[in-house]
């Protein structure tokens, strides 16, 4: 719907170069990993203070951690409301980006200045 609305829904030929993808047949936005990390870090935070949680005895089921799934879900209703907003502005970041990195001279400069800059810290491997 938001595709719609806003007027970005790509073609089908140009759909990956502009964020987008299929999802059980829906055209969306591509979030792949963050929305993994967002979600990760929303549940990670409702458990640290939701997971002693006393409800009252009609809900006393659902009291301590099984309720940080609940409010895990109710949360991230909103945040995947709003990410569609903001993950517009940072496709375009990264695609502009991409086509410094892919220069022949500049992006191997990059690749290794980084590379060195990770050895210390042992997470070279990462840009591998």
């Amino acid at each position: 719907v938001y595709l719609i609305v806003t007027k970005t829904l790509a073609p089908q030929e140009t759909m990956t170069q502009l964020g987008q993808g299929m999802v059980l047949g829906v055209q969306t936005l591509k979030i792949e990993a963050l929305g993994g990390i967002i979600a990760g870090i929303v549940a990670a935070k409702c458990t640290d203070r939701f997971y002693k949680l006393q409800l009252p005895l009609a809900f006393a089921f659902f009291s301590g951690k099984k309720s940080v799934p609940i409010i895990s879900f109710a949360l991230m209703i909103p945040i995947g409301l709003v990410i569609p907003f903001f993950w517009g502005i940072i496709t375009k970041v990264l695609i502009s980006g991409s086509v410094i990195f892919m220069n022949k001279y500049v992006g191997p400069g990059i690749y290794v200045a980084l590379n060195r800059l990770l050895i210390p810290f042992g997470l070279h491997h990462v840009l591998s």
